[in-house]
């Protein structure tokens, strides 16, 4: 609900007024709405079978591949439309028409704004700043800089172990951040954080370890052979994204983990139960970065891919994420049994305002033309607060009786 409702919401308020593409707008609102209603059926159901685990991943599949397959066929209709176009401008020149020029020049800028909004993007998303500018020295400049030198200065520290260690265990191509032995040193430790979110679903033997330990030194040694000297990465390192991409999510489980834990021992020591923790800090926490990401892609000329990403990130939570913790949890039980599920008015309380958000919007755009506005953004974020408020009310009514 936060980023199908707040971060949508965020989106539009910031970028509006802009139009979405109908079609795309459609297909990924519909797939979301099928996947909660499913996952709505199967709570109502009470429990999750090994069937039902498995489909959610393959849901998500499946709609990542109608998205391609769907593009492809788009890029093809774009690119007949533009041979025709280009075979009507040729038929003018031939026939002393004049108006190819001016075509031409009407593209360039909007070719340049996408373009450097483009790069307002990378930059933001980099962390790199803006411009800056301003007047006023004297002692209050001075005193600002110092304060902003310390600030800066201790969150570099704060963040220099957490650098190093994502460094050494996340492969990278960037050209900037290239060092031979960080790369070796990468390549034979990625690994470790996939093992330990691994260790977490399936116990391993010391025999895997040892296995898994004797391979990471063959690796680190043929890895630093073969880089040893160079100023920018192989043509082969290409390769390690994979490694490098598990090894993100690694990360990612195992620090999700933490943080559940945490916020289950917080709840037990409050009394607020895990359902409330769950829409409110854990989904702050959890999605904070598609509130970024999203909001800064809008704001760099992209509007619309921010918006299909308010849809697919939670869709791929929901079928991936949830669909992969279900088939672990039917891992460890060997497939013996279904998962009992306890159903809560809170988990009850966010299918419906998920469904009633996606219903709104796909109502509210259809009569506009597709075309998003502030006061649709608003709205978004009012449902949002609303949900939120109710989820805590209902929460401590329950606490009262």
């Amino acid at each position: 609900m936060f980023v199908s409702g707040a971060v949508f919401g965020a989106v539009a308020c910031i970028a509006a007024p802009f139009h979405v593409d109908a079609d795309a707008y459609r297909r990924d609102a519909t797939f979301y709405a099928c996947a909660v209603v499913g996952l709505w059926f199967v709570l109502l159901d009470g429990e999750v079978t090994r069937w039902e685990a498995a489909a959610m991943p393959a849901y998500y599949v499946a709609f990542v591949a109608f998205v391609l397959r769907g593009e492809e066929k788009r890029d093809g209709g774009v690119r007949r439309r533009r041979l025709l176009s280009l075979e009507e401008v040729e038929r003018g020149r031939v026939g002393g028409g004049g108006g190819g020029g001016d075509r031409r020049g009407g593209e360039a800028p909007f070719t340049t704004r996408r373009r450097d909004g483009w790069r307002e993007t990378v930059a933001a998303l980099r962390g790199g700043g803006g411009g800056g500018g301003g007047g006023g020295g004297g002692d209050d400049a001075s005193s600002a800089s110092t304060a902003s030198t310390t600030a800066r200065t201790l969150l570099e520290l704060v963040k220099a172990p957490l650098d190093i260690a994502r460094a050494l265990t996340i492969p990278t191509s960037e050209p900037s951040r290239w060092r031979p032995f960080v790369a070796a040193a990468s390549v034979s430790c990625a690994p470790l954080p996939i093992l330990f979110s691994v260790r977490a679903a399936v116990a391993l033997s010391r025999g895997a370890w040892t296995a898994a330990t004797l391979t990471c030194c063959i690796a680190c040694i043929a890895t630093w052979r073969s880089v040893r000297g160079r100023e920018r990465p192989p043509g082969w390192w290409s390769k390690t994204l994979p490694l490098a991409f598990a090894a993100s999510v690694a990360w990612i489980s195992l620090l999700a983990t933490e943080l559940l834990e945490a916020l289950t021992a917080l709840g037990v020591v409050s009394g607020v139960s895990p359902a409330v923790l769950g829409v409110t800090v854990l989904a702050w926490g959890n999605s904070v970065g598609d509130l970024v990401s999203d909001v800064v892609v809008a704001r760099g000329g992209a509007p619309e891919m921010a918006v299909a990403a308010c849809h697919s990130s939670p869709l791929f939570n929901l079928c991936v994420g949830l669909g992969l913790a279900f088939c672990a949890s039917h891992w460890r039980a060997d497939f013996s049994a279904p998962i009992a599920l306890r159903s809560h008015p809170v988990l009850t309380l966010s299918f419906a305002f998920v469904l009633a958000s996606l219903a709104s919007s796909m109502a509210w755009l259809a009569r506009r033309d597709y075309r998003l506005t502030r006061g649709f953004g608003v709205w978004l974020v009012g449902l949002y607060l609303a949900f939120t408020a109710s989820a805590v009310a209902t929460e401590l009514s329950g606490m009262s009786e």
